[in-house]
């Protein structure tokens, strides 16, 4: 049985560190709070000017995590047009039909284990707000009913920090900056 102070498991995240730090060139602090944010549960946020490797690094993190597979994540791009749908799930037409408001989650947020948000700040206060239960409870509201999510660890990047104060209650949810 592996424990967390067994010297395999330190073994394999000093291998993953080193691996990651050979491709990121120059990003220390970020390889370090990204793994910490995997091992605590926790969330990660990367400010930086576009080119800076934000994406990258998230995209090197899961290319070395054993086991990650289809399904497995959720990314998405947002902007001041981005919909709940594009998170959350479409509604199921059919389902509405019988006066049901259920969403597909398959292949959106409530079912992956690792997000990644690029843009974070550039949306909706309202789409942003619905981040809030799912950051902290790991649970959805879908048609009325309350579902654990398999969220581990939501990563996120922008170019900017939150402008508005109904964007910091997001922001303080986010352990790791």
């Amino acid at each position: 049985m592996t424990t967390t102070n067994s010297p395999e498991l330190r073994q394999k995240f000093t291998e993953l560190r080193n691996a990651m730090d050979s491709e990121l060139v120059e990003r220390s602090e970020v390889i370090d709070t990204m793994l910490l944010a995997v091992l605590s549960k926790t969330h990660h946020f990367q400010l930086g000017t576009p080119g800076v490797a934000k994406t990258y690094s998230i995209h090197t993190l899961e290319s070395h995590i054993d086991g990650f597979g289809p399904g497995d994540s959720f990314e998405i791009l947002l902007t001041r047009f981005s919909s709940m749908e594009e998170v959350w799930g479409p509604f199921d037409l059919q389902a509405l039909e019988n006066g049901k408001y259920r969403r597909i989650t398959t292949g959106m947020a409530p079912d992956a284990k690792f997000w990644f948000v690029d843009e974070i700040f550039k949306c909706s206060s309202s789409l942003l707000n619905s981040f809030l239960w799912a950051l902290n409870e790991r649970q959805f509201r879908n048609d009325g009913h309350i579902a654990q999510i398999p969220l581990h660890t939501m990563f996120c990047a922008s170019n900017e920090l939150p402008e508005s104060e109904e964007l910091n209650a997001l922001y303080d949810r986010i352990h790791f900056r």
